[in-house]
């Protein structure tokens, strides 16, 4: 199989790659249960007479689902194209019954392989019933970020319920010439600034280090302190991400959608507060950092158009101690985050852009996350992760969507609880996810009734 020489690799993208070389974090995944007609042939067959097809037009339409990382460990590390690409080896067929849940830890936990000539994504497709299966789409990060998973899932119902996508076609598909879409910085991003950007990072975190302890604690809480989970990391543990899923059905999550339309608040912003105070009860006393991922496509000018495949991320960060998680009204809450996520959504769009200021590749990335193992005495920095990708709606008529859940990798290394949210249809799903041997089963198995008790408990 042979290739051609794409781009380097950006700024984002060497990131995820020294997430892979260092084992702090693995892939992304989308996983959703469908309905569609009876299967009254070999399940094998039948899958692949739908899923090839339609597989082969998404990969003349996007060129990062051809892409392969070469020289992974060099200062040159670029991306090359695959001339074409064996859809059997992307593509597996199960017969065999397993979960949903099951399937999502498999797929966030089994890495990529770097340095072999297959796709950076698969698909994995459980046969349930004659008429339902479970799919999963598993990406590697480097390739592409939330949002991607949503453009590939969308493109994906919309060719199954076409009339092509009856077609049979081969399994092996020629890749014409594909241009992959610039990196973020390269995309007319957010500018940073040396005196107003780079330098209050600085002291932010040199300060703490050279203050007495005390007052380190004030202007940064976290430096002495800070949730971290419940045992320390393992020295170059593997990934055996653990999963447990959230279903808010209709009845419940519908009318506090149509609540927050009414206050002029995101429903991310009660997802997130709800999360906090799910976690306060299982953790109270506590102060933590809480990272949210944001969709930076529209802080490029012109716009990132919403249907290119690529890491277009930053991260807004916010510090909660127990005074702040002494919420008395949620909706009151939920306001002033929404508020402040709307404020700080350029700051956050410029954060992923002071990795330009590590000054080489792979060491400088690589001693990035070595650091936090080094530096925290639980040998992770800590800390909650809400990446929530908002609404997708689908309505099909021969491959339906019933269900779909987004989750990832566990953080070897950074974040303790990673909660994973998408709407579907009216309805919430939500993955949490978290390295296994880091939190307390018995805790973190409460989590799931204590969060649906909450937002059954919102005042509408």
């Amino acid at each position: 199989m042979s290739t051609r020489q794409e781009r380097p690799l950006g700024l984002l993208e060497k990131y995820q790659t020294s997430k892979h070389l260092t084992h702090a974090y693995g892939n992304i995944c989308m996983t959703a249960t469908l309905e569609h007609d009876v299967n009254d042939e070999a399940t094998t067959l039948f899958y692949m007479r739908h899923f090839q097809p339609a597989l082969t037009r998404l990969i003349e339409k996007h060129a990062a689902l051809s892409m392969v990382v070469r020289d992974k460990v060099e200062s040159n590390v670029h991306f090359e194209q695959l001339t074409s690409i064996d859809l059997a080896k992307v593509v597996t067929i199960e017969t065999n019954l397993m979960s949903l849940q099951e399937l999502i830890e498999e797929q966030t936990t089994t890495e990529f392989d770097l340095d072999s000539l297959l796709p950076l994504w698969r698909f994995k497709i459980v046969a349930e019933s004659p008429t339902t299966c479970i799919v999963s789409l598993a990406l590697h990060h480097v390739i592409g970020d939330g949002m991607s998973l949503c453009i590939i899932w969308d493109a994906l119902l919309q060719e199954l319920n076409s009339e092509k996508g009856r077609e049979g076609k081969a399994s092996i598909v020629p890749v014409k010439h594909l241009k992959l879409a610039l990196p973020y910085e390269l995309s007319n991003a957010p500018q940073i600034s040396i005196v107003w950007d780079v330098l209050p990072v600085v002291l932010k975190s040199l300060v703490p280090k050279v203050l007495p302890v005390s007052i380190a604690r004030m202007v940064n809480p976290l430096s002495t302190e800070g949730w971290k989970g419940d045992f320390a990391a393992v020295e170059e543990e593997p990934h055996d991400t653990q999963v447990r899923t959230i279903h808010v059905p209709f009845d419940i999550w519908k009318p506090i959608t149509e609540e927050c339309k009414r206050r002029g608040i995101s429903p991310h912003a009660i997802i997130f507060v709800t999360m906090m105070l799910a976690w306060k009860q299982l953790y109270p006393g506590q102060t933590t950092e809480v990272t949210t991922p944001i969709n930076c496509r529209a802080s490029c000018h012109p716009a990132v158009p919403s249907n290119v495949v690529g890491n277009y991320v930053g991260a807004y960060t916010s510090v909660w101690t127990p005074k702040q998680l002494d919420i008395k009204d949620i909706w009151k809450a939920a306001k002033k985050y929404h508020q402040d996520l709307k404020a700080n959504k350029l700051e956050a769009s410029k954060q992923t852009l002071f990795l330009k200021y590590l000054p080489e590749y792979p060491a400088s990335y690589c001693d990035y996350w070595y650091d936090k193992r080094k530096n925290s005495s639980m040998g992770r920095a800590g800390g909650l992760e809400l990446s929530d990708l908002g609404r997708f709606n689908y309505e099909g008529s021969m491959w339906k969507l019933r269900e779909m859940y987004f989750c990832q990798s566990a953080q070897t290394f950074t974040t303790a609880l990673g909660l994973n949210s998408i709407s579907v249809n009216d309805e919430l799903y939500c993955t949490l996810g978290w390295q296994n041997g880091a939190l307390a089963l018995g805790k973190i198995n409460m989590y799931h009734d204590t969060f649906i008790g909450i937002l059954k408990g919102i005042p509408l």
